[in-house]
């Protein structure tokens, strides 16, 4: 009997593990992104230092600025939070943006929301409805900041005019 039930358990594990390759492609769960597909996936290096992967997520495989999408940073290296924080600031400046109380207070909302990362882990931070910008670490809540201009302006990082050119397309589904 032992022998009779082993074929069949070996079925189910292969159906099992062949349904969690799969599921990677949707990206359903992102609260406030019906239908979330992904669109593309770039790496982010500094220094020669590979530092995450980023991940486009949008309805239907159609990114638009003006509607929700979902962005996954996979973290290959370990980071505190000030640092992620810090960077953040840095990037959203050289965008242009000079106003420094904003800033300010932009830092100190990310700072309240941003955890330490450790190698493996990420963040994804979601574009809603209504220009909002939502974050989830590792899957749990983790914070919102509900200012159409940070959003706006925080995925102009990876997303904007001013973002790498090859980064940027390789995340809206470009070579």
């Amino acid at each position: 009997m032992t022998h009779v039930t082993r074929p069949l358990d070996r079925r189910l594990f292969l159906i099992v593990v062949t349904g969690l390759v799969v599921v990677p492609q949707a990206f359903a769960a992102v609260p406030g992104v019906a239908d979330a597909q992904k669109m593309g996936t770039a790496r982010y290096s500094a220094f020669g230092l590979s530092i995450f992967d980023a991940t486009l997520y949008a309805p239907g495989g159609t990114y638009k600025t003006d509607a929700p999408f979902a962005l996954r940073l996979d973290y290959l290296k370990s980071f505190g939070a000030a640092r992620i924080v810090d960077n953040s600031v840095k990037e959203i400046r050289r965008q242009g943006f000079a106003d420094e109380a904003r800033l300010a207070a932009w830092k100190r909302q990310m700072s309240a929301i941003f955890p330490d990362i450790r190698k493996g882990d990420h963040i994804v931070g979601v574009r809603d409805q209504g220009g909002n910008t939502a974050f989830y670490h590792n899957g749990k809540a983790i914070g919102s900041i509900k200012d159409a201009q940070f959003t706006r302006h925080f995925f102009n990082i990876w997303l904007g005019p001013n973002a790498p050119a090859a980064f940027r397309q390789k995340l809206l589904g470009g070579a």
